[in-house]
């Protein structure tokens, strides 16, 4: 009992300090560490519980991806709705109703929301107002998601197309037709926009500044048209452009496939009124598609003309030719010296002088380029129009009133300059006008009155002027890696290519055996001279 009680106040005694009693023994020691390191690994490992939760339930299918929009989350569903889910309050919301199912991901633009639906809508919500409203309507069901490029939305269809709706206009239009239903939302690409179709394709499609004026052409044919359009937009595929409609000056333009998208092309048809070709100009032209055709295969583009070189270009003299003359005199005859008048009062036959008239009879010459033709060479090109002497002669031979479908030939210097649309006009002193002193014999009471009544003579022509160019023109050409390339080519060759492009002038043929062009220009030439003519008139005095 004493050994028991003993024990117990020992016990008792040391409750406090159990700690240490355990401490010293080993099989206690080593389960304390084991435990404090159990501890330490569980820290350590610091594992995640996964979890997941219900947090929208829809009444059919949700097969749409869903987009974040203002920290929230947005999914369509097979049940014709659109679910909101808030992850902040918890809870799901309908924003808006379709009549067919929605597996659209949905697009964000402009703060607004963007689903496709099976009943061929597409929907757009604003979460300020809490308000939907369709923006596009198809032809068939919309499974795209949608892609936004420039500022607009792009969505395709089962119907085979791809549709723009413009959120600034509120306009929707067909962007592009192909032959397979439209699933793919499409992907943006260096300014481009690129959709799968069904029918094995992927469709590029661009927008870029047209320039479509045209300005002044020679012919309005289609090929011209296209041509020309080609030429002021390097980048345009003009194989997939048809024109559908001419209206005087403007051609309407469609890109094949697509039933909504029309160009306005503007241009004037040559009146042959004050033309002035540019053979610069046409060299340009010619090099841009002779670029063309030899890198139809090449992915190197042309990007643009850095010099040409028309030094080696060779000018002929001008040969002019009469085409067709008018001649006139005026109606309002002057006087060119005092008109004479003498009366014999006395009752006898006398003679009377009568004295000299002289007068420089004036010529005035006009000359107007009406098709012409701006050189490329600068030595040839001239500041103004003179004529000289050797070309006033030239020029004057045609005045020949007489002979009204002259075939004569004569030839202007090469330095005549062709460009000069103004009308130039010089007076010259082209004869002296003289009429020598004479005597006339009067009658008693006879009165003699003489006057030199000088009416103008209009001689008014117009030229042909002919021109033959020959040689070759060197340019250097940028493509579109910045790299320097040189093309050379004949002045015929140049020509050729244009001819082929339906841009080449009416007024230049082609002569293959000589190598060589031809000018065909117009000039309008008139001359105005004096004409003085005496006349006497006697009269008996009552």
């Amino acid at each position: 009992m004493k050994k028991l009680l003993s024990l117990l106040s020992t016990i008792t005694i040391l409750s406090g300090g159990m700690a240490g009693i355990v401490a010293n023994n080993p099989y206690q020691k080593q389960e304390q560490l084991e435990n404090i390191n159990d501890k330490r690994q569980k820290r350590s490992n610091n594992e995640n519980i996964n979890r997941a939760k219900i947090v929208i339930t829809a009444k059919e299918q949700i097969e749409s991806s869903g987009v974040v929009f203002n920290n929230k989350i947005y999914f369509g569903s097979s049940d014709n709705n659109v679910y909101e889910y808030n992850p902040a309050i918890k809870k799901q919301k309908i924003v808006f109703k379709t009549n067919g199912e929605i597996l659209s991901k949905g697009i964000i633009l402009n703060n607004n929301l963007y689903f496709g639906s099976w009943d061929k809508n597409v929907y757009e919500y604003d979460p300020v107002t809490e308000k939907q409203k369709t923006v596009i309507t198809a032809n068939n069901i919309i499974r795209s998601s949608g892609v936004v490029f420039n500022n607009k939305l792009y969505f395709g269809s089962l119907d085979n197309n791809v549709y723009e709706y413009d959120p600034a206009t509120g306009q929707q239009k067909t962007v592009i037709k192909t032959n397979g239903e439209v699933i793919s939302s499409g992907v943006v690409l260096n300014n481009k926009l690129y959709v799968g179709s069904w029918d094995k394709n992927v469709y590029e499609y661009s927008q870029y500044n047209l320039n479509s004026n045209l300005e002044q052409i020679n012919d309005n044919s289609d090929n011209a048209i296209l041509n020309e359009l080609n030429y002021l937009n390097p980048d345009l595929d003009i194989s997939q452009l048809e024109i559908i409609n001419k209206i005087n000056n403007l051609a309407i333009v469609k890109i094949k496939d697509n039933l909504n998208n029309n160009i306005k092309i503007h241009y004037s048809i040559d009146n042959q009124q004050n033309k002035i070709i540019n053979l610069n100009e046409l060299i340009k032209k010619a090099i841009f598609f002779k670029y063309k055709d030899a890198n139809k295969n090449s992915n190197l583009k042309f990007k643009e003309i850095n010099y040409i070189d028309t030094n080696n270009l060779n000018f002929s003299d001008i040969e002019i030719t009469k085409k067709e003359n008018s001649f006139s005199w005026s109606n309002a005859p002057k006087n060119v010296c005092p008109d004479r008048e003498i009366t014999n009062k006395t009752p006898n036959t006398r003679s009377f002088n009568v004295p000299a008239c002289e007068y420089n009879s004036k010529s005035k010459l006009a000359f107007k380029i009406i098709t012409g033709l701006t050189k490329t060479k600068q030595e040839n090109k001239l500041n103004g129009w003179n004529i000289n002497s050797d070309d006033e002669m030239k020029l004057t031979d045609f005045t020949n009133i007489n002979n009204k479908n002259s075939e004569i030939i004569n030839e202007l210097s090469n330095n005549f300059d062709l460009s000069n649309t103004n009308k130039q006009e010089q007076e010259m002193i082209l004869s002296i006008f003289k009429e020598p002193a004479d005597k006339f014999e009067l009658n008693p009471n006879e009165k003699l009155k003489i006057t030199y009544p000088a009416r103008i003579i209009t001689s008014k022509v117009i030229l042909n002027l002919k021109q033959k160019i020959t040689g070759n023109i060197t340019a250097k050409i940028i493509d579109d890696n910045n790299k320097e390339q040189i093309v050379t080519l004949s002045i015929i060759e140049a020509m050729q290519i244009l001819q082929k492009y339906s841009l080449l002038p009416n007024e230049i043929t082609i002569d293959k055996n000589n190598d060589k062009i031809t000018f065909n220009g117009e000039a309008f030439f008139s001359s105005e001279r004096e004409g003085p003519v005496r006349t006497n008139t006697v009269t008996t005095i009552v």
